[in-house]
């Protein structure tokens, strides 16, 4: 199972669920410090990071496929586990950057709100992986097709 893009081209997958990463933070944030409008307000806020494989972690992309924007980002606090990351974004720590699947909960029930919501972001999926081309072993195609109609049961559909 992989979020994101694959880092090995020779790897074969399977969609599961198309997914993004969208900018939050906590309703008390934001009426503390404002709402970033812009890209460059990123600079003056406070930015949560992830340290995620051997990526530069302070780097938060926007736009599209054809037309990919980064940002460096900065803030006092990093992690390496998303729902630390989330947790203090809650708290009124930061701004956060994370996958729409973990955070639309707390989007709904307005725990956390989206920030810079025009701005669009790429596409981080939810893949299924294995390295070899061909039919799969049935309990692994089976448990594949498991997980791919759960993930559409309860996860926000994403275009």
């Amino acid at each position: 199972m992989r979020v994101g893009r694959l880092p090995d081209s020779r790897l074969h997958w399977r969609m599961l669920h198309r997914n993004r990463r969208v900018v939050c933070a906590s309703p008390q944030y934001v009426s503390r410090r404002g709402v970033p409008r812009t890209l460059d307000d990123l600079a003056r806020h406070d930015c949560i990071v992830l340290r995620e494989n051997d990526a530069d972690y302070a780097l938060w992309r926007f736009g599209t496929e054809d037309d990919p924007v980064t940002v460096r980002v900065d803030g006092a606090l990093t992690t390496n586990d998303g729902d630390v990351a989330v947790d203090w974004c809650r708290a009124g720590r930061g701004l956060v950057m994370r996958s729409l699947w973990q955070v639309a909960p707390l989007l709904d029930d307005g725990s956390l709100v989206r920030v810079l919501p025009g701005l669009p972001t790429p596409r981080s999926d939810i893949v299924a992986v294995f390295p070899e081309p061909g039919p799969l072993h049935r309990r692994i195609g089976d448990t594949i097709d498991h997980l791919a109609r759960g993930l559409e049961r309860r996860l926000p559909a994403i275009t």
